[in-house]
C-alpha cells in the first residue's frame, strides 16, 4: 500500500482498462492515465472505462494510473478487453497506384489496375499433342511431318513439326491459317521477338502466298512477313521477327502462319515450321515465378496517436503452364 504518487504500470495492446473503486474517497479527484485526466470521478462500486491507444506500432508498452497525495486505494480490480476502433482502417488495393507505392517487385509488375506476374514468353516444339494451336482446313495444317520429305528433313528437332499438306499444296487453294493460343502479355515491355525454324516452298507472290501475322493490342491481325519471290528451301533455317510494338501491354497476343491463295499452276511443299518461340530480348520478363511485397500500411487516426504502419502484405506465386495470374 502506498500513499502519495502511487502508480500501477501495465503493458497492454489496444484495449480498454476497467477498474473498480472499492473505497470511498472524500472529494475524489479526477483520475489520470498517461497524463490525460478522466472527466468524471468514480462512485464506489462502479466501474470506469478508460480507452488506451496502441501507439506506437500496435502496442502500448506502459500505462500509468496515478493516485494524488492524500488519497489511497485499498484494492483494485483490473480487466483488459479489446476495443473496436471507432472507424474503419481497412486498406483496399484496386488501382495501379495502390499496388505501386514503394513495393518490392520480383518477377511481377502492375498494368492499369491489376498486379500480374511477368510473362516468360512461350515455346512450342509440337512434341506435346496438347499444343493448343488451331489448325485450319481439313488435312491442310497438321502436326507431325510431311511424309514426302521424311522425318529427317521434315522436322528441325524432335519428331514433330507444324506443316501443310503431305506433298505440294494444290492449285486454286483457299487461304488457311495455323493459329497459336493467346498469350497474356499485359506486363510485357521492352524488346520481344518471334523466332522459329522454317522450311518453306512457295511460288512467287504474284501467284501464291505465304504469311506470318500477329495480333496487336487492339485485336487486329497485322502482317509481319509475306513471301515476295519464289522460295524452295531444301533445309530448315532460323527466322526471327521483331514484335515489340505488337506485344507490349497486349492481353491477347497471338501469332499465326498462313498459306494461300494459289493460282492454277506450279506448286511447292508449303510450310514446315518447328520450335516456335516468343521471347523477350530486353525489358521486363519473368520465369513463371514472382513475389510482391507492399509498402507498410495500417491505421492512421489523426489525433489518436495511431500514426504508425502496422502491416506488410506479401505475395508469392508460382504460375504453372496453362494458368494465368492477375
Amino acid at each position: 500500500m502506498r500513499t502519495g504518487g502511487a502508480k500501477v504500470a501495465l503493458a497492454v495492446g489496444m484495449m480498454c482498462l476497467m477498474f473498480l473503486s472499492t473505497v470511498p474517497l472524500s472529494n475524489p479527484p479526477p483520475l489520470a492515465v498517461d497524463g490525460a485526466d478522466v472527466a468524471e470521478t468514480t462512485p464506489v462500486g462502479q466501474a470506469t472505462k478508460i480507452t488506451i491507444g496502441s501507439w506506437p506500432d500496435g502496442a502500448n508498452q506502459r500505462v500509468e494510473l496515478s493516485v494524488p497525495d492524500g488519497h489511497a486505494i485499498k484494492s483494485i480490480d483490473l480487466g483488459l478487453e479489446p476495443s473496436t476502433l471507432p472507424q474503419s482502417v481497412a486498406t483496399s488495393l484496386t488501382d495501379a497506384g495502390d499496388f505501386d507505392v514503394n513495393p518490392v517487385y520480383d518477377g511481377m509488375d502492375v498494368n492499369t489496375s491489376t498486379l500480374g506476374i511477368l510473362p516468360s514468353g512461350a515455346f512450342w516444339d509440337f512434341e506435346d499433342p496438347l499444343h493448343g494451336w488451331t489448325l485450319g482446313g481439313t488435312n491442310v495444317w497438321m502436326v507431325g511431318f510431311d511424309t514426302t520429305i521424311g522425318s529427317t528433313n521434315g522436322v528441325s528437332s524432335g519428331s514433330n513439326a507444324l506443316y501443310t499438306y503431305n506433298g505440294n499444296y494444290p492449285n486454286y487453294m483457299s487461304q488457311f491459317w495455323a493459329t497459336s493460343p493467346t498469350i497474356d502479355c499485359s506486363g510485357c515491355t521492352g524488346a520481344w521477338s518471334l523466332n522459329y525454324m522454317r522450311r518453306l516452298g512457295v511460288e512467287s507472290s504474284s501467284w501464291d502466298h505465304a504469311y506470318v501475322q500477329v495480333k496487336n493490342p487492339s485485336g487486329s491481325w497485322v502482317n509481319i512477313w509475306s513471301n515476295s519471290g519464289t522460295m524452295n528451301e531444301a533445309s530448315f533455317t532460323q527466322v526471327s521477327h521483331t514484335i515489340s510494338n505488337y506485344i507490349a501491354g497486349n492481353s491477347a497476343f497471338a501469332v499465326r502462319f498462313g498459306l494461300g491463295t494459289s493460282d492454277g499452276s506450279v506448286t511447292y511443299t508449303g510450310w514446315n515450321i518447328d520450335d516456335v518461340a516468343i521471347e523477350p530480348t530486353g525489358g521486363s520478363s519473368g520465369n513463371g515465378e514472382g513475389n510482391w511485397t507492399s509498402d507498410p500500411f495500417g491505421p492512421s487516426l489523426v489525433g489518436r496517436g495511431e500514426e504508425a504502419s502496422h502491416g506488410l502484405l506479401h505475395m508469392d506465386h508460382v504460375e504453372f503452364p496453362g494458368s494465368v495470374f492477375e
